[in-house]
């Protein structure tokens, strides 16, 4: 690795606040799955031969920095976040907790809208498929459709099934994710979250 750990002011931030309002023991888990999820994700690099330039912790969660991969490399190394998350369940037995936070991780990174690992394993796939710009553009359709739908739900679940204002949150909270700041390998900047 070419550069140290880094940590945004925001994340720090941000753990402050959970370490409040979330149980420890909670907290724990969910702090465990995610870095068996990294973990994975920098075994895999390791694995074919790639190179982390920096890892970065923010609000978001951590983000590797690596050097250019072929599509196939990067989407062996986006995929093993998400299979990492979901290997954590044949440990229910005796992790419940971690392996029931793993979970939800491994399948909300599998909804495939980019930057989450869904979308960017969509990507590889799109572009090992197809010729030129027709893969961003399935990726660009995938995205909005499920913005619409995520919108929808939370609307139908708020006005209809009267669910109170947690669906609408929880739609915010998601399309904030989907629409923040990672950059396509493609354009420059390498990044597997």
């Amino acid at each position: 690795m070419d550069n140290r750990i880094k940590y945004s002011g925001t994340g720090c931030f941000f753990l402050a606040f959970l370490c409040l309002v979330i149980p420890i023991n909670w907290l724990t888990a969910a702090v465990a799955a995610a870095l068996w999820h990294e973990i994975c994700h920098i075994i895999a690099v390791k694995l074919t031969g790639g190179r982390i330039l920096s890892i970065s912790i923010q609000s978001e969660g951590a983000i590797l920095d690596t050097a250019p991969m072929e599509p196939f490399q990067e989407l062996f190394c986006v995929l093993a976040g998400p299979a990492g998350s979901l290997s954590l369940l044949l440990f229910a037995q005796w992790v419940p907790r971690t392996a029931l936070c793993g979970m939800v991780q491994g399948l909300f990174n599998m909804i495939p809208v980019y930057p989450l690992d869904g979308g960017r394993a969509l990507l590889c796939l799109t572009s090992l498929l197809f010729p030129g710009k027709t893969g961003e553009k399935i990726c660009i359709f995938v995205k909005w459709t499920v913005t619409l739908l995520t919108a929808a739900v939370a609307v139908w679940a708020t006005g209809i099934r009267k669910m109170g204002f947690l669906p609408i949150i929880a739609a915010v909270f998601f399309l904030s994710r989907v629409y923040e700041r990672k950059i396509p390998c493609k354009e420059g900047e390498h990044r597997v979250q």
